[in-house]
Protein backbone atom coordinates (compact mmCIF):
# COMPACT_ATOMS: atom_id res chain seq x y z
CA UNK A 1 0.00 0.00 0.00
CA UNK A 2 1.30 3.43 -0.91
CA UNK A 3 2.09 5.87 1.88
CA UNK A 4 1.86 8.70 -0.62
CA UNK A 5 -1.68 10.09 -0.62
CA UNK A 6 -3.47 10.30 -3.92
CA UNK A 7 -6.05 12.94 -4.72
CA UNK A 8 -6.32 13.76 -8.40
CA UNK A 9 -2.66 12.80 -8.62
CA UNK A 10 -0.09 11.83 -6.01
CA UNK A 11 0.27 14.51 -3.38
CA UNK A 12 3.63 16.33 -3.63
CA UNK A 13 3.62 17.19 0.09
CA UNK A 14 3.22 13.57 1.18
CA UNK A 15 5.92 12.49 -1.29
CA UNK A 16 8.23 15.11 0.24
CA UNK A 17 7.38 13.92 3.78
CA UNK A 18 8.45 10.39 2.82
CA UNK A 19 11.71 11.66 1.29
CA UNK A 20 12.43 13.70 4.43
CA UNK A 21 11.77 10.68 6.66
CA UNK A 22 14.05 8.47 4.60
CA UNK A 23 16.87 11.04 4.24
CA UNK A 24 16.61 12.64 7.69
CA UNK A 25 16.87 16.07 6.04
CA UNK A 26 14.49 18.81 4.87
CA UNK A 27 14.27 19.32 1.11
CA UNK A 28 13.63 23.06 1.61
CA UNK A 29 16.86 23.27 3.68
CA UNK A 30 19.04 20.37 2.55
CA UNK A 31 22.20 21.98 3.93
CA UNK A 32 20.62 22.58 7.35
CA UNK A 33 21.43 26.30 7.21
CA UNK A 34 18.09 27.48 8.60
CA UNK A 35 18.40 25.15 11.58
CA UNK A 36 21.95 26.43 12.29
CA UNK A 37 20.80 30.07 12.39
CA UNK A 38 19.09 29.55 15.74
CA UNK A 39 22.51 28.96 17.31
CA UNK A 40 23.97 32.28 16.15
CA UNK A 41 24.68 34.91 18.79
CA UNK A 42 24.38 38.28 17.10
CA UNK A 43 25.38 40.32 20.15
CA UNK A 44 28.73 38.58 20.57
CA UNK A 45 29.49 38.43 16.85
CA UNK A 46 29.05 34.68 16.58
CA UNK A 47 27.41 34.66 13.15
CA UNK A 48 28.95 34.09 9.70
CA UNK A 49 29.07 37.72 8.53
CA UNK A 50 30.75 38.91 11.71
CA UNK A 51 33.21 36.01 11.84
CA UNK A 52 34.27 36.76 8.27
CA UNK A 53 34.46 40.53 8.93
CA UNK A 54 36.66 39.94 12.01
CA UNK A 55 38.98 37.72 9.94
CA UNK A 56 39.46 40.63 7.51
CA UNK A 57 40.09 43.18 10.27
CA UNK A 58 36.75 44.97 9.89
CA UNK A 59 34.73 46.37 12.81
CA UNK A 60 32.01 43.72 12.79
CA UNK A 61 29.83 45.66 15.27
CA UNK A 62 28.55 47.87 12.43
CA UNK A 63 26.58 44.85 11.21
CA UNK A 64 24.23 45.15 14.19
CA UNK A 65 21.89 48.01 14.97
CA UNK A 66 22.29 49.60 18.37
CA UNK A 67 19.26 48.81 20.49
CA UNK A 68 18.77 50.39 23.90
CA UNK A 69 17.26 48.43 26.81
CA UNK A 70 13.94 50.22 26.20
CA UNK A 71 13.86 48.81 22.66
CA UNK A 72 14.70 52.09 20.92
CA UNK A 73 17.05 51.66 17.96
CA UNK A 74 19.78 54.25 17.52
CA UNK A 75 20.52 54.83 13.83
CA UNK A 76 24.05 54.11 12.64
CA UNK A 77 26.18 56.93 11.30
CA UNK A 78 26.83 57.37 7.60
CA UNK A 79 30.35 55.96 7.99
CA UNK A 80 29.03 52.89 9.85
CA UNK A 81 26.47 52.28 7.12
CA UNK A 82 29.14 52.58 4.41
CA UNK A 83 31.29 50.02 6.22
CA UNK A 84 28.27 47.73 6.76
CA UNK A 85 27.51 47.90 3.05
CA UNK A 86 31.17 47.23 2.12
CA UNK A 87 31.29 44.18 4.42
CA UNK A 88 27.99 42.85 3.09
CA UNK A 89 29.00 43.26 -0.56
CA UNK A 90 32.41 41.63 -0.06
CA UNK A 91 31.07 38.80 2.10
CA UNK A 92 28.36 37.91 -0.45
CA UNK A 93 31.10 37.18 -3.00
CA UNK A 94 32.75 34.53 -0.81
CA UNK A 95 32.43 30.78 -0.49
CA UNK A 96 31.77 31.31 3.23
CA UNK A 97 28.59 33.20 2.32
CA UNK A 98 27.41 30.33 0.08
CA UNK A 99 27.95 27.83 2.89
CA UNK A 100 26.38 30.03 5.55
CA UNK A 101 23.25 31.18 3.76
CA UNK A 102 22.42 28.83 0.91
CA UNK A 103 19.69 26.58 2.23
CA UNK A 104 19.76 24.31 -0.81
CA UNK A 105 16.04 24.50 -1.44
CA UNK A 106 14.96 21.64 -3.74
CA UNK A 107 11.45 23.08 -4.09
CA UNK A 108 12.71 26.18 -5.90
CA UNK A 109 15.08 24.08 -7.99
CA UNK A 110 12.16 21.85 -9.01
CA UNK A 111 10.01 24.85 -9.98
CA UNK A 112 12.74 26.21 -12.26
CA UNK A 113 14.11 22.95 -13.67
CA UNK A 114 11.52 20.19 -13.44
CA UNK A 115 7.98 21.59 -13.28
CA UNK A 116 8.65 24.90 -15.07
CA UNK A 117 5.31 26.54 -14.32
CA UNK A 118 3.71 25.91 -10.95
CA UNK A 119 0.51 27.34 -9.56
CA UNK A 120 -1.52 26.38 -6.52
CA UNK A 121 -3.62 23.32 -7.32
CA UNK A 122 -1.64 22.30 -10.40
CA UNK A 123 -0.52 18.86 -11.51
CA UNK A 124 2.82 17.99 -13.08
CA UNK A 125 4.67 14.92 -14.26
CA UNK A 126 7.62 14.01 -12.08
CA UNK A 127 10.24 11.51 -13.15
CA UNK A 128 13.21 11.69 -10.74
CA UNK A 129 15.16 8.90 -12.50
CA UNK A 130 14.98 10.65 -15.85
CA UNK A 131 16.02 14.00 -14.36
CA UNK A 132 18.82 12.38 -12.36
CA UNK A 133 20.20 10.71 -15.50
CA UNK A 134 20.13 14.06 -17.32
CA UNK A 135 22.18 15.84 -14.62
CA UNK A 136 24.32 13.19 -12.92
CA UNK A 137 27.48 13.97 -14.93
CA UNK A 138 26.96 17.74 -15.09
CA UNK A 139 28.44 20.32 -12.77
CA UNK A 140 25.38 22.13 -11.44
CA UNK A 141 27.42 24.53 -9.32
CA UNK A 142 25.42 25.55 -6.27
CA UNK A 143 22.72 23.03 -7.30
CA UNK A 144 24.95 19.93 -7.07
CA UNK A 145 23.01 18.91 -3.94
CA UNK A 146 20.10 17.96 -6.24
CA UNK A 147 22.11 14.86 -7.19
CA UNK A 148 21.95 13.82 -3.52
CA UNK A 149 18.20 14.40 -3.20
CA UNK A 150 16.83 12.73 -6.35
CA UNK A 151 17.92 9.19 -5.38
CA UNK A 152 15.75 9.53 -2.24
CA UNK A 153 12.73 10.37 -4.43
CA UNK A 154 13.52 7.36 -6.62
CA UNK A 155 13.74 5.09 -3.56
CA UNK A 156 10.50 6.39 -2.03
CA UNK A 157 8.62 5.77 -5.28
CA UNK A 158 10.11 2.27 -5.53
CA UNK A 159 9.28 1.52 -1.87
CA UNK A 160 5.67 2.54 -2.54
CA UNK A 161 5.37 0.34 -5.63
CA UNK A 162 5.09 3.29 -7.97
CA UNK A 163 6.57 3.82 -11.42
CA UNK A 164 9.36 6.30 -11.92
CA UNK A 165 7.06 8.78 -13.59
CA UNK A 166 4.05 9.90 -11.63
CA UNK A 167 1.71 12.83 -11.81
CA UNK A 168 1.96 14.97 -8.70
CA UNK A 169 -0.59 17.38 -7.30
CA UNK A 170 0.95 20.59 -5.93
CA UNK A 171 -0.88 22.83 -3.52
CA UNK A 172 -0.05 25.27 -0.78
Amino acid sequence: MSLIRKKISYDWKSLVEEVEKLSGRKIRDWSGVVKKRSSYNYESGNFPDAIWAKSKGYDWTVLNDITLPNGKVIPRTGEDLKLRSKINLEFRETEEYEKAYTSQDFWHYAIDNIFWDVSNGSTHYFNPSHHFNEIKDKDLGSYNYVKEILPFFIEVLKNNGLDDEIEVYIWW
